[in-house]
């Protein structure tokens, strides 16, 4: 068919587009195809009186055609499937448009790192500091009570003597 290859532009209804795109176009060529919806779709309506007796009958009866999937069935039968790309054939990707996006998360990536090293170095220094006052405190608890033991160990020699 001469369709396929020749870049030209359609306007046609999508049911008998999609059903010859489908028979004739290779899955690389569904791919590369694309649609424009020129025309928004014109919605039927049953037009009835505002106080019809019949208004309420068109209701109850579009409803049950809607529940009973009549609705849908004629549809799918008049509007047919777009043939959709299976992308089984490999595509080449162009990262050159992501660049900026990846410069930003490798900088985000060393900011991460830079932080990480800053907290590493303030936990050491916190724990130096909390050890430093730890000897201290221990120091001048155990210092009194280093006396006071061979006080009493030395009252106790002189009471047995």
């Amino acid at each position: 068919m001469r369709l396929q290859g020749l870049g030209f532009a359609y306007h046609t209804e999508p049911y008998t587009a999609n059903q010859v795109i489908s028979k004739t176009f290779e899955d690389r060529e569904l791919c590369a195809l694309g649609s424009l919806q020129m025309m928004a779709p014109a919605y039927v309506y049953i037009m009835a009186q505002k106080q019809s007796p019949y208004k309420e009958f068109f209701i109850w009866s579009l409803m049950r055609l809607f529940e009973r999937g009549h609705y849908t069935a004629s549809r799918a039968r008049v509007a047919a499937v777009t043939p959709a790309c299976s992308g089984s054939t490999p595509r080449a990707l162009a990262l050159g448009q992501a660049a900026p996006a990846f410069f930003l998360f490798f900088l985000l990536i060393l900011l991460a790192v830079f932080i990480l090293i800053i907290e590493i170095i303030w936990h050491r220094m916190e724990q130096k500091k909390q050890a430093a006052i730890n000897r201290s405190t221990y120091k001048k608890s155990i210092a009194p009570q280093r006396g006071r033991v061979i006080a009493h160990i030395t009252h106790r020699a002189t009471l047995r003597t």
